[in-house]
């Protein structure tokens, strides 16, 4: 009697590593919680959440961060604590769409294109920096954080809101450009280097869909599938905006989408 003056249950959604970007109806979790109402989690370690109790769990440009030999584990543990049926969203960057741009634009570069050499330059830090970086926002940052960055729009179309809208063109050779970008940084010291290199902001691995699928299939997921940025089998997740902005275009745009159903 009186069911339909209950109450609906909340929905049990889970954001792994959400760092700055969460939403309110999800339990947030990250190992640096940027704010209070976000707790922390360390992935190193098994999850302090119970078992089949979450109708989905999303995890975005996190598991690039972790060892290989550790995700394996990482994707048991989420498909652990999702209810049966439910749906594990993961986000990382998409190394097929980064390498089929790169030797697009090597062809144009060995034209001597201005244009293709410093797009070929960028492409080179998306695959490389964050694996081999010894300070704190590497290379890329650097050449973001640059008086007159070259190529903007290009920029803005391989990595979203992070690059800065402040960039204009350079008006230069991309010999002198690059020769001030690869220059060491001022205050580095062995000493730096060797405390940056515990701070997780390093890629330790890269992935495609063929290596995501197999290591989601390895966890027990089923209905394996590559999402666009907005859609998804999460109910209403387009709303949360965890993968769009404010526009509807994808925050993340160099981004694999991939989802599977937990048994």
């Amino acid at each position: 009697m009186f069911d339909c003056f209950r109450k609906a249950a909340p929905k049990k959604l889970v954001n792994i590593g959400c760092g700055s970007t969460y939403h309110p109806d999800w339990e947030n979790y990250d190992l640096v919680p940027a704010q209070p109402e976000i707790k922390k989690i360390d992935l190193e370690r098994s999850l302090p959440l119970p078992g089949k109790s979450y109708e989905a769990v999303y995890c975005s440009h996190v598991l690039e961060h972790l060892s290989r030999s550790r995700v394996p584990q990482v994707l048991k543990e989420f498909a652990r604590i999702l209810q049966p049926g439910g749906i594990c969203r993961i986000v990382v960057p998409d190394l097929e769409q980064i390498a089929r741009q790169y030797v697009n634009v090597l062809e144009a570069a060995k034209n001597n294109r201005t244009e293709a050499v410093y797009q070929h330059g960028w492409l080179t830090l998306e695959l490389f920096d964050q694996m081999t970086r010894t300070w704190s926002g590497g290379f890329m940052g650097k050449w973001l954080g640059l008086a007159a960055g070259p190529i903007p729009d290009f920029i803005s179309q391989r990595i979203g809101a992070e690059a800065s809208r402040n960039q204009k063109p350079e008006a230069g050779e991309p010999l002198e450009f690059f020769a001030r970008l690869f220059s060491q940084p001022e205050g580095w010291s062995a000493k730096a280097e060797l405390e940056f290199q515990g701070s997780g902001e390093k890629h330790r691995w890269m992935y495609d869909q063929i290596s995501l699928r197999q290591l989601m299939c390895m966890a027990g997921f089923a209905e394996i599938v590559v999402r666009r940025h907005n859609e998804s089998n999460i109910t209403n997740f387009v709303a949360y905006r965890l993968d769009s902005d404010s526009e509807g275009r994808p925050r993340k745009p160099d981004s694999l989408f991939m989802e599977g159903r937990a048994p």
